[in-house]
């Protein structure tokens, strides 16, 4: 059996250490794989695009052939990432960039390409529940597909 756990999501932690508690009590061998979550894949990366895609045609009320990766697309990837880490605080959503010529820092939104995998996935699972309970975004609810799906499962069972 595998599980996904997700430090900064307790319940996923809680419920790993249960369940790994009750093997332990068992008396009973088992092995322990942990594998690092790799930086996010491609078919979280292309579920989101579809997502944005969404809820920019609802948000500018255009069909969503005609949503504009830069301009539409990337207003609402933004407004997202803005609206999450003012609600949760999580520290992967920004990154810190530096002026070669002024040395000058800033601290910028993070492209989800640098995501780590689990990361990606809290992010989406943040915007999934965000986005239904958003008037502006037509309460939307966005579709479960391919590995988002399969990890949310996977923490759910």
């Amino acid at each position: 059996m595998r599980y996904l756990i997700i430090p900064a999501k307790d319940d996923t932690v809680q419920d790993f250490l249960a369940i790994f508690e009750h093997r332990l009590d068992t008396k009973e061998a088992f092995t322990v794989e942990l594998i690092g979550a790799a930086q996010r894949s491609l078919a979280q990366n292309g579920l989101f695009h579809v997502w944005c895609t969404d809820v920019a045609a609802y948000f500018y009320n255009i069909p969503k052939r005609q949503v504009r990766k830069n301009v539409e697309q990337e207003a609402i990837k933004i407004s997202l990432k803005r609206m999450c880490y003012n609600q949760t605080g999580w520290s992967f959503i920004l990154t810190e960039k530096v002026d070669a010529l002024t040395n000058e820092k800033a601290v910028v939104l993070q492209s989800t390409a640098e995501y780590q995998r689990g990361a990606m996935f809290m992010f989406m699972d943040w915007v999934q529940s965000y986005v239904a309970n958003e008037p502006r975004f037509g309460n939307t609810i966005l579709e479960c597909l391919g590995e988002y799906k399969m990890l949310l499962d996977r923490q759910i069972t």
